[in-house]
């Protein structure tokens, strides 16, 4: 099934390959760099993993997920700001979250309410996470995982540098994920109250 769209993949290579050629080099750069290579092992990586996937073989399976999972990190760490792919502070955290978010975790129609705001959309969705979890260094230590009929409960010890105005010192909120043909449909974040029962 997979190996039907390599083709397909072949031609956008070439067609952006032709089109990035005609954008002008900056003037700040002393020495040409060429980013062909990288595109190309990221180009490839994918297919071999997306290849391999479709065979159906698991020593194919394992084996081409591995080789075009390796090639794929290598070429996206020389196509990317150091720490990107570790998420470093700033903008390669920025620039991971929004390849993350574009890479489907959420369905397109997918919604969040972080904390009672609706937040609609995969676009505004990606926007959110930039401003108020990237944007506000936002950490989370998973203390609880709970399969509830099909909801995944995670309870996490939150931290950033948010306004922490009236909250309590250790901040626990409950994240509420709905997952459908492997796509989160929908996310509710919760500051939750212990239960006095």
């Amino acid at each position: 099934m997979f190996l039907g769209l390599l083709p397909l993949v072949a031609v956008a290579g070439l067609l952006a390959t032709l089109a990035l050629r005609s954008v002008p080099r900056p003037a700040a750069i002393s020495r040409p760099e060429l980013h062909y290579l990288p595109v190309l092992g990221v180009v490839a990586g994918a297919g071999v993993a997306l290849a391999s996937l479709s065979s159906g073989q698991l020593p194919i399976v394992v084996a081409g997920v591995l080789a075009g999972g390796a090639l794929l990190v290598v070429s996206l760490r020389r196509l990317t700001p150091p720490g990107t792919l570790l998420a470093r502070r700033g903008l390669p955290a920025t620039i991971l979250s929004r390849g993350l978010l574009t890479c489907s975790f959420f369905a397109g129609d997918a919604y969040v309410n972080d904390v009672r705001r609706e937040i609609n959309g995969v676009d505004a969705i990606r926007r959110w996470v930039e401003k108020e979890m990237v944007g506000d260094n936002v950490t989370m230590e998973p203390i609880e995982v709970i399969d509830h009929y099909g909801e995944t409960i995670v309870r996490s010890r939150y931290d950033g540098t948010y306004d922490k105005t009236n909250l309590p010192a250790e901040l626990v909120m409950t994240d509420y994920f709905t997952v459908r043909d492997g796509k989160i449909v929908s996310l509710k974040v919760i500051h939750t109250q212990p239960s006095p029962y």
